[in-house]
C-alpha cells in the first residue's frame, strides 16, 4: 500500500497544526516588530539629525543622531509620550548639546523624561526661561525670533511632523 493511502496518524496530525500555529506566531511577531519600529528622522541643514520613536503603549524616544536599533537606546535621550508637542534647540556655539523646551499635549500635561548617560557625545538638557537669553534676541516677540546661531526642531510628536526656525516643515 501506497503511503498517501494510509490514513493520518494523530500524532501527524498535531505536528501539522503546531507548524502552522507556529507560522501564525512568526508572522504576527513580524508584524508587531514592525509596527513598533516606525521612526522618523528630522535632520537640519547642518547635518545635526534627530530620531523620533513613536512606539505602541503612548511611548517615544526622541533620540540624537539617526537611531536604527531596537531595543531602548543606551545613549542618552528623551521619553515622552506619542502626544507631546516639543522645540528642540540646537546651538552651534556647542554643537552635539540639544536644549528641550516641552510645550505641553493636547490634555495639558507636561509628559517628558530626558535621561542622561555619562558616555555619548550629545549632551541634553532641559529649558527655562533664566536660559532664555542665550536662544533668543533681547526684543523678541515671536518664537522664531532666536539667535542667528540657533536652530531648532519645533516637533509635534501626535501629528508626526517638525518645522524649523524659519517655518519650514520637514520632509
Amino acid at each position: 500500500m501506497a503511503k498517501s493511502d494510509q490514513p493520518i496518524t494523530t500524532w501527524e496530525m498535531v505536528k501539522v497544526l503546531l507548524k502552522m500555529v507556529g507560522i501564525c506566531f512568526a508572522i504576527f511577531a513580524i508584524f508587531l516588530i514592525c509596527r513598533d519600529q516606525t521612526r522618523t528622522f528630522y535632520c537640519l541643514p547642518n547635518g545635526q539629525c534627530v530620531t523620533v520613536w513613536k512606539r505602541m503603549g503612548n511611548n517615544c524616544y526622541i533620540i540624537p543622531d539617526k537611531y536604527y536599533g531596537i531595543f531602548t537606546p543606551s545613549l542618552s535621550h528623551i521619553e515622552t509620550s506619542n502626544t507631546q508637542y516639543l522645540t528642540l534647540y540646537f546651538n552651534d556655539n556647542y554643537p552635539k548639546s540639544i536644549v528641550v523646551r516641552n510645550q505641553g499635549n493636547i490634555t495639558g500635561k507636561r509628559e517628558i523624561k530626558i535621561i542622561i548617560y555619562p558616555y555619548g557625545d550629545w549632551k541634553l538638557s532641559g529649558y527655562s526661561e533664566d536660559n532664555r537669553s542665550v536662544f533668543y534676541e533681547r526684543n523678541a516677540r515671536k518664537f522664531r525670533d532666536v539667535k542667528a546661531h540657533i536652530d531648532y526642531i519645533d516637533l509635534d510628536i501626535k501629528e508626526n511632523y517638525g518645522r524649523d526656525k524659519n517655518g519650514k516643515k520637514f520632509q
